[in-house]
C-alpha cells in the first residue's frame, strides 16, 4: 500500500487509474485521453462491464463526489474557501489529509479513498 507521500508524487492520471482499479472497473485506455481531446487525465472505463464512460476522478465533481459520499469522506473548506482538507475514518480512527488548494479537491478525495483499507 502506498503512503500519502507516494500518492502526492503521482500524476492525476495515475491516481485516476488507481481509483478505477480499487473500484473494480475495467480500464480500456492505458494511454491518456489527450489522443482524443485536451482532457489528458480521463480514463475510459466500464463500471458495470457493459457500457464505456470517460471519467476523471481527480478533476470532475460528478466523478469524485459519489466516492466521497459512498465512503464517508468529509470535505472541509478552510480560509475563505481557498483550501480543502479531506477527513476519513479507518478502523474507527479519524484521519486527515494535509490541506490542498481548492482546485485539487478531487485529488484530495481520491487520495483519501486510496489510503482507506
Amino acid at each position: 500500500m502506498k503512503t500519502l507521500e507516494q500518492f502526492n508524487e503521482l500524476r492525476d492520471y495515475e491516481i485516476n487509474c488507481a481509483v478505477a482499479e480499487k473500484l473494480g472497473h475495467v480500464i480500456y485506455n492505458k494511454i491518456t485521453r489527450a489522443h482524443f481531446n485536451d482532457h489528458s487525465n480521463d480514463l475510459l472505463i466500464s463500471p458495470r462491464g457493459v457500457e464505456q464512460v470517460w471519467v476523471d476522478y481527480c478533476g470532475t465533481p460528478n466523478d469524485y463526489m459519489p466516492i466521497a459520499i459512498e465512503h464517508g469522506i468529509s470535505i472541509v473548506f478552510k480560509i475563505q474557501d481557498t483550501l480543502v482538507q479531506c477527513l476519513y475514518t479507518q478502523n474507527e480512527d479519524m484521519h486527515s489529509l494535509p490541506y490542498y488548494d481548492k482546485s485539487q479537491t478531487g485529488r484530495a478525495v481520491c487520495i483519501a479513498f486510496l489510503l482507506m483499507q
